[in-house]
């Protein structure tokens, strides 16, 4: 019954995933086309922004109430104190970053006033949105988590098509990025209260321990995942041209939707393990397995793009964008292996173990930066390597932290039978 039950799970959010990443797809082929490979940098280091700012200032609050949602008994306090949390940190760094503005330190990012103003309110958007989905998953009603995450890319490819016009500004693409989470956000809304029984959220000192225990290893854990994602585009923005800091946004972000269906398969398994615990759920086997079928997925995924980029690339994005087929060579390695990690860390942060998936992140963190650095030297290409050096590192701990969680599990079980 529990494999029927996952295994229709696992099905309806791979598809939902794969209709998600095929939406992004074109959005992104429409956006770097329209804009060109300069202005689709500035665009891609925004996001950059807007994803790594999400990630430090929502101390992982949505993983929390996942892992928790089952265990408390009172939801609406664990929901109130998580948006508390976030919001009163987003409040502070949005403050922060207007005084920044104000005294002219961001303008070696190119940031102005109004680029600001947009990745603080799509910032906003995507952790409300963020935290709402949290109760879904931690309530394991997946058809409407799976329903919702449709609405924002869906929305943003019909702005996109309707009304970004070539020689638009990154501004443009970021305001309708802005516009597809608020059309999102209402339906969040209205599900969320239904998840809840209508409750109202409140906060109190009952869970904050919580946040500041296990939210405080996952968050360390995410926090490093973010700056390893996106360390390779801040050394490309260093080192290399306006026009190679495009050519590897378009190669990077293609590439990380290859891991779209992996994070499938993790979203379902880090809630149901949580549920379970040390018993229960799949056993050790099964997860190598699906570790094994996701490299492999990724590994054609990302020959697939690669041929794609080779044969369409000029008439998908344009002139500007010859030659990306062979950064997206370069990241095959990495993407593929990093793929596998998915997996693995799910299940790890779901046994409470998100201090094992901080060592792996922070492991191929510190092989990434001096990789990409060195690799500099020999170009935008030289950077993508180094990038894949790093996840390949960080598959061979995540192997050695999962077989080593395993042993804990089994003598865990042992030591129970005993007593």
């Amino acid at each position: 019954m529990l494999y029927k039950r996952l295994r229709s799970a696992f099905i309806s959010t791979f598809l939902r995933h794969t209709l998600v990443m095929g939406i992004g797809v074109l959005s992104i082929s429409l956006i770097s086309k329209l804009l060109g490979p300069a202005e689709f940098g500035r665009y891609a280091i925004a996001m950059a922004g807007v994803a790594l700012g999400q990630a430090v200032f929502s101390f992982s609050a949505p993983s929390v109430i996942v892992h928790f949602f089952t265990k408390v008994e009172d939801r609406s306090c664990l929901v109130g104190n998580g948006f508390f949390l976030v919001f009163s940190a987003l409040l502070l760094v949005s403050t922060l970053a207007m005084l920044f503005h104000w005294w002219g330190w961001l303008e070696k990012w190119e940031i102005d006033g109004l680029g600001l103003f947009l990745m603080a309110l799509l910032m906003g958007l995507q952790a409300f949105n963020a935290m709402l989905e949290a109760v879904f998953l931690g309530g394991r009603n997946y058809k409407v988590y799976n329903l919702l995450q449709i609405v924002a890319p869906v929305a943003l490819l019909v702005m996109v098509f309707l009304l970004l016009r070539a020689g638009d500004e990154w501004h443009d693409a970021l305001s309708m990025s802005c516009a597809a989470a608020v059309t999102a956000t209402p339906l969040y809304v209205f599900f969320a209260a239904k998840e809840l029984s209508g409750g109202r959220l409140r906060v109190g000192a009952e869970v904050f321990d919580t946040y500041l225990k296990y939210g405080l290893q996952i968050w360390s854990a995410n926090l490093v995942t973010m700056a390893l994602y996106r360390a390779p585009l801040f050394v490309v923005e260093h080192f290399c041209s306006a026009k190679n800091l495009g050519h590897f946004a378009v190669a990077n972000t293609f590439s990380e939707k290859i891991w779209m269906p992996g994070k499938a398969v993790a979203t379902i398994l880090f809630p149901e393990r949580s549920s379970v615990g040390h018993d229960g759920g799949l056993n050790t086997n099964h997860v190598y397995r699906l570790m094994a079928g996701n490299m492999v997925a990724s590994f054609l995924g990302m020959l697939t793009l690669a041929f794609v980029f080779y044969s369409f690339g000029s008439s998908m994005f344009g002139d500007g964008y010859q030659g990306v087929h062979q950064l997206v060579l370069a990241l095959l390695p990495g993407i593929v292996a990093w793929s596998g990690v998915t997996i693995l860390g799910a299940e790890l942060a779901g046994l409470g173990m998100s201090r094992a998936n901080f060592g792996v992140s922070a492991a191929s963190f510190f092989f990434t930066l001096p990789a990409t650095v060195w690799g500099a030297q020999f170009g935008v290409i030289g950077i993508a390597a180094g990038a894949s050096v790093g996840y390949i590192v960080g598959l061979g701990f995540s192997i050695f932290s999962y077989r080593r969680a395993c042993r804990r599990v089994r003598l865990f079980s042992e030591v129970g039978q005993i007593h």
